[in-house]
């Protein structure tokens, strides 16, 4: 094993936290990766990680070598990139984490036609709408829905989703229409399981805010999942405008209490603030925020 193979093993395992997802982002077994550190730290004369039942947490030397390492290491890989004779090419291996719905209607085709163009990019995605640790399960990337919640992250909001609050023609009809929030308290609602508060409701009027509880009919996890629910006529609906937008053009669900708006939400490209961002990546997150600012 080469010394540069075992230097990346134990900044994975720095930058992760953990030695089975360390291996996992360099591609290599658990036994392997330990071996690697291992040996670096016999070359070096010192112990780099305190090890214990709970995961592994990089020593005092472990920690002043990792901070003079990583840039080195990122260099190295840089002038690599920067040998190619297309510099605006994508090349390597980029890890990305993305919302599912939101990856299915709008990133799919940019991900295409970036890996048609650039035939040197392996890509690993993971559409999903939990709320992975970007850092620790080693992804270079992410789009997220939503107001970051981790320090350790760096984020560039790159446009405003609109929350709209709809129903079914069917259900007015037979329920009748609210005409301000506090009237969602006597109607069927469908909320959304990972939100922080999924029965609380929030609305602004007139400058003042307005936060609602509303009954539950159906809670999950799936955006397409709540909106056939609700052209179904089953309850209200409160939800990110592009996962509805269809539907109300063919007038399947309606807009309701016009008058009140919910705060928006934020789409985000983040990435771990400790880890050097290669030249491939700085390439896609670009297209990724000039594709998603049109969509």
């Amino acid at each position: 094993m080469s010394e540069l193979e075992n230097i990346h093993a134990f900044i994975a395992t720095v930058e992760t936290g953990n030695m089975a997802h360390a291996a996992k982002r360099v591609h290599i077994t658990k036994s392997v990766l330990s071996r690697r550190i291992s040996s670096l730290e016999a070359n070096l004369g010192v112990q780099l990680f305190t090890r214990s039942t709970k995961g592994v947490t990089p020593t005092d030397a472990g920690n002043q070598y990792y901070e003079r390492i990583k840039n080195i290491v990122a260099e190295l890989e840089d002038a690599k990139e920067c040998l190619s004779t297309d510099k605006q090419e994508i090349k390597g291996t980029i890890r990305l984490t993305a919302p599912e719905a939101y990856s299915r209607m709008f990133l799919t085709p940019l991900f295409i036609e970036t890996m048609r163009n650039n035939p040197d990019l392996s890509l690993e995605t993971n559409f999903t709408d939990r709320l992975t640790d970007i850092a620790a399960e080693g992804y270079d990337l992410a789009v997220r829905i939503g107001n970051p919640t981790s320090n350790s992250l760096i984020g560039r909001r790159i446009r405003d989703i609109n929350i709209l609050t709809v129903a079914s023609p069917d259900y007015l009809r037979k329920f009748g229409e609210p005409l301000k929030p506090q009237d969602l308290s006597r109607h069927q609602c469908i909320t959304y399981t990972n939100a922080a508060m999924p029965n609380q409701w929030h609305y602004n009027h007139q400058g003042k805010d307005i936060s609602v509880k509303v009954p539950t009919i159906l809670q999950s996890d799936s955006g397409d999942l709540m909106t056939q629910a609700a052209i179904a006529g089953l309850g209200i609906l409160s939800i990110p405008d592009f996962f509805v937008s269809d539907a109300l053009a063919q007038g399947l669900l309606v807009p309701i209490l016009g008058d009140f708006t919910s705060p928006s939400l934020g789409l985000y490209i983040l990435y771990p603030e400790k880890r050097h961002m290669k030249s491939s990546v700085r390439l896609l997150i670009d297209r990724l925020i000039q594709h998603c600012s049109l969509s």
